[in-house]
């Protein structure tokens, strides 16, 4: 089909990383877009991806690439999140610095600090790879060998959540029980 009278020819003209390559007569006329009639092209991505979309959000700016820039920067944090150790990184400086996260009272809010190099993921990462070496399984994340001790090197170690089970603080409400008492409560809590 050629392009109708009323439609500018846009083919091969780039708007960011979306290329024209043809008219869509099918989006084009549709019948949800029977009372607009907007344009509608099939623009290639720099990505690879062929997508319909609307002229006018492509030429004014509205619509910039197939959805691969948006997973890019927003989504992907530079590509840190597909890094292994991103995840742990962000959950223990969360729950050190940030007096909203759920758990800051039981870690940030009982003066729990992080090293402060590893403010920087890839000081972090850096250090985790040449010293602690690669993680185990995921069965194992980062502990804490002295529970009452910080983030900081030589105080980290990978266990598995039964050996971290092992290593927490005694509550408030175990601490005034007498030895025969503690060691009842433990089993019956499986400690």
């Amino acid at each position: 089909m050629t392009l109708p009278p009323k439609y500018k020819n846009i083919e091969g003209q780039v708007f960011g990383r979306l290329t024209a390559v043809r008219f869509d007569p099918v989006s084009t006329f549709s019948k949800k877009t029977h009372l607009n009639r907007k344009a509608y092209w099939i623009f290639r991505c720099v990505c690879g991806t062929e997508k319909s979309i609307a002229a006018e959000k492509v030429k004014s700016g509205a619509t910039k690439s197939c959805r691969c820039y948006h997973l890019e920067k927003v989504s992907t944090n530079g590509g840190r999140t597909k890094r292994p150790y991103y995840r742990i990184w962000r959950n223990m400086v969360q729950r050190c610095i940030n007096p909203k996260d759920f758990a800051y009272k039981d870690y940030g809010g009982r003066g729990i600090k992080v090293f402060k190099a590893w403010l920087d993921y890839d000081e972090f990462e850096k250090y985790i790879q040449e010293k602690l070496g690669t993680r185990p399984s995921l069965k194992h994340s980062l502990d804490r060998i002295d529970n009452d001790g910080g983030y900081f090197p030589n105080n980290i170690k990978w266990s598995t959540y039964k050996e971290q089970a092992r290593n927490k603080r005694i509550p408030k409400s175990l601490q005034n029980y007498s030895d025969t008492e503690l060691l009842a409560e433990m089993r019956r809590r499986k400690l």
